[in-house]
């Protein structure tokens, strides 16, 4: 795999590149939060060869810039979405599929409704319907968002640390990649690390990031909905009423996974993808 920048707009976005071309549409694999390309690394592997893997760092996570300041959440998700659109355009991928954990699988949706034919296959883990609300934890994460500037991201970065880590099935996972993708929140400077911080705590407030039931409805794109039984996050109602709101959808609930699936199961979650893509 190889990393390197690339410049939106004014904003420099990280990104990972791997495999090959030629093999099929290249697969773009988009993380959550709290998480990074990083979040990818058991899973990328185990996907089919021969295509190529575009794995970027969403605005204010891994390396990338910190997101624009705005005042709504919809605008937030918007500015994530635009610039995610400008990163396949400057890599002249016309065509994906997307993989999304999370509000990664929440904008990849959003894409996947305003641009249709940008999009041949979608697959969501631990992502809800517009709406609903993250249950235990997360829900306090999201209420912190309005005194992230005035604790200070270290602190929220530390709460974030020991509330995630109860998304892992396999604590250890969760610690090592939790140290990993928490970092930058600290890395980046206090103030750039609270802009980063509200923006993501301040989306999660409000759950606004996946498309209603109406621009749902209008999807045809082979799609999977995995959601997981261990997930303390997100109910298993509410990945079954994002697959009821998607035609055709299919859906894998796994057993033995947290709500960080594609790290607690990675071997599960890579044939899952695996499936959808051979449809689309």
């Amino acid at each position: 795999m190889r990393g390197e920048f690339v410049d939106i707009r004014g904003t420099r976005v990280y990104y990972y590149a791997a495999g090959t071309r030629g093999g099929g549409d290249p697969i773009v694999l988009l993380h959550g939060f709290p998480g990074s390309s990083h979040s990818w690394r058991l899973l990328a592997p185990l996907l089919p060869e021969g295509r190529r893997l575009v794995i970027p760092d969403l605005l204010g996570c891994g390396r990338s810039d910190p997101p624009p300041v705005a005042v709504h959440a919809e605008a937030m998700v918007a500015a994530q979405v635009a610039t995610l659109i400008g990163v396949l355009d400057e890599l002249n991928v016309g065509r994906a599929a997307m993989i999304g954990h999370g509000l990664g699988g929440a904008l990849a949706l959003r894409i996947a409704c305003t641009d249709p034919d940008r999009v041949s296959a979608l697959a969501t883990f631990a992502t809800g319907p517009n709406g609903s609300r993250p249950r235990n934890i997360a829900r306090l994460a999201g209420a912190a968002a309005p005194l992230a500037h005035l604790v200070g991201a270290p602190l929220i970065s530390s709460f974030l640390h020991g509330s995630a880590v109860r998304g892992f099935a396999v604590r250890e996972v969760g610690l090592r990649s939790l140290d990993v993708t928490l970092r930058s929140y600290g890395s980046a400077g206090t103030a750039l690390g609270v802009v980063s911080l509200r923006h993501h705590l301040t989306i999660l407030r409000y759950a606004c990031c996946t498309p209603d039931a109406a621009a749902l409805s209008r999807l045809r794109i082979p799609t999977t909905v995995l959601g997981s039984a261990l997930d303390p996050f997100v109910a298993p109602a509410e990945i079954a009423r994002l697959r009821a709101e998607i035609p055709g959808a299919t859906g894998v609930s796994i057993s033995d996974a947290g709500h960080f699936a594609v790290e607690d199961s990675p071997e599960r979650c890579a044939a899952a993808v695996a499936a959808v893509l051979s449809v689309g």
